[in-house]
């Protein structure tokens, strides 16, 4: 049996198993993808965005976050799935604001902090520009990020690749209100910008970066948002076969 819990960052839903005293199994660290995908299956699994490991340290870190996305490949980082991690963390311990964690990840050393208020606050760094760091085809353009032009369901978008870890795709509008995005429609859902994965354009994310509708809430020309909403638990630990 495995104990999990299960949190929201913006919407952004993670499965988190805690293995900070190195007592998992390997085969759950380094899980095969098809587990994954079964786990993070909406109707026959629990249903989520991905998973999230909290494991020991490798170096002077505190502990190391391993994530996986629903499709059951790894992402070297992910802003609310780090937000969520240091709430369970914060949950757990019972800690109190102030708080902080540094946590390693394959994108660097990342360090949470629990606010006075619940949230938590977590600075992401730059943005990588460079096609070959984000990583994308697309080539660097006049605005010195990687840009472009792709067609989806007929209509002609410009487009931005930006890193912040994972790959984010970048659309410059003047008001969301041109894609009339809706919950659980797919055609923004995947774009093909990426040599690793397809990187998304999520439709609950645009009410935070109106001028830039960025999966993830990063945009280039601004730091990331430091503490849009608590990143809250739905149920509490429940076992799993």
């Amino acid at each position: 049996m495995l104990q999990f819990s299960k949190y929201q960052g913006l919407g952004n839903d993670f499965v988190l198993i805690e293995g900070r005293k190195g007592d998992l199994d390997p085969s759950l660290t380094c899980p095969d993808p098809a587990w994954v995908r079964r786990i993070c299956d909406r109707r026959f699994g629990v249903g989520a965005d991905g998973l999230i490991f909290a494991l020991p340290p490798e170096g002077e870190a505190e502990l190391r976050m391993r994530i996986f996305n629903a499709d059951g490949s790894e992402a070297e980082m992910c802003g609310n799935g780090i937000r969520c991690l240091a709430r369970f963390l914060a949950d757990s311990d019972g800690d109190a604001p102030g708080r902080s964690w540094t946590i390693e990840t394959p994108a660097g050393l990342i360090v949470p902090v629990l606010q006075n208020d619940g949230q938590i606050r977590v600075d992401m760094g730059l943005p990588i520009l460079d096609p070959g760091g984000v990583p994308t085809t697309l080539p660097t353009g006049p605005q010195g990020m990687p840009q472009g032009e792709l067609t989806v369901d007929g209509e002609l978008l410009a487009v931005a690749a930006v890193g912040m870890g994972n790959p984010h795709v970048v659309v410059p509008v003047m008001t969301s209100e041109r894609f009339r995005l809706r919950p659980g429609d797919r055609r923004w859902n995947s774009i093909q910008v990426s040599r690793r994965r397809r990187t998304s354009i999520s439709s609950r994310f645009t009410a935070q970066a109106p001028l830039k509708s960025v999966s993830g809430s990063a945009a280039p020309d601004r730091p990331w948002p430091a503490a849009l909403e608590p990143a809250q638990p739905w149920w509490r630990p429940i076992s799993w076969v």
